[in-house]
């Protein structure tokens, strides 16, 4: 399916863009559901930290995340007893790992691609995927945990459940994911994947997503955040506490917000 491409030009077109088509019934079960991720260039690729980094040699990254593992203080190391619980503290804090970070809020995403002063110069984008037609992409051996449990989004338990008993998950995974494209939530390891809504996808590691998008039966949507406007997205965006101050709860976000909000270089 083709992805669609809109250019956007204004906060409620924004809102309305990326609110219908989710729907829910009376028993709150989803028909139809999407996840977003907000970059703050046009020319920034939908690609993982991992293909970023390692482009070149794929394999590096069973060494990224064996030494990261390795040299974890002693705090973390009986938080990570699987290569899933190693990769997500890994992508949390800035290791290149294959997991590609969404939200579940456009506001949320629409942050991520106008919070950067850097950038404020260049046309942003926001992309909207649909989980369902991400689970339909998937072998049964994965959906069937879905069907059984009456959700549409997986968890890290379904992970480690799916490949406890292989001696190399990872490569597991590999080789029963398909041409498969899995949405996951991650656990609320602190608060800031909590506040930020967070979603993790999860694939084979050398996929060009943005390729497979275009290719698959997965309905994806590219919006277009015109340069022009962006101050009037972020100004909405403050106005509604959607901050660093509030996605980054520690001083580090503090910071950040005061300083793009102080920030006079512009004027």
């Amino acid at each position: 399916m083709p992805i669609i491409t809109r250019t956007i030009h204004s906060v409620e077109e924004y809102i309305y863009e990326t609110s219908k088509g989710i729907e829910r019934d009376c028993l709150l079960n989803f028909h139809e559901d999407f996840v977003y991720r907000g970059l703050s260039s046009l020319s920034f690729q939908l690609e993982t930290s991992l293909i970023r980094n390692c482009r070149s040699n794929m394999n590096l990254e069973k060494s990224l995340l064996r030494n990261f593992a390795k040299h974890l203080p002693t705090e973390y190391r009986q938080h990570t007893q699987s290569i899933w619980d190693i990769m997500i503290l890994g992508q949390h804090h800035g290791l290149p790992t294959r997991l590609l970070d969404w939200s579940y809020s456009p506001l949320i995403a629409l942050h991520f691609a106008t919070a950067s002063l850097e950038y404020m110069n260049k046309d942003a984008v926001i992309w909207k995927a649909s989980v369902m037609d991400a689970n339909k992409s998937l072998p049964n051996c994965f959906t069937d945990t879905l069907f059984n449990e009456s959700k549409h989004i997986f968890t890290l338990e379904d992970l480690k459940n799916y490949t406890k008993n292989s001696k190399n998950e990872l490569q597991y995974f590999e080789d029963n994911i398909e041409n498969g494209f899995l949405f996951f939530a991650p656990p609320n390891i602190d608060n800031r994947i909590a506040f930020q809504w967070s979603i993790f996808s999860l694939c084979k590691s050398n996929v060009n997503i943005e390729k497979y998008f275009s290719l698959s039966g997965i309905t994806v949507y590219k919006y277009i955040i015109p340069k022009i406007i962006k101050p009037q997205f972020r100004n909405f965006l403050d106005h509604s506490n959607i901050s660093e101050r509030v996605l980054f709860p520690e001083l580090e976000g503090l910071c950040s917000w005061l300083a793009r909000v102080y920030y006079t270089e512009h004027n």
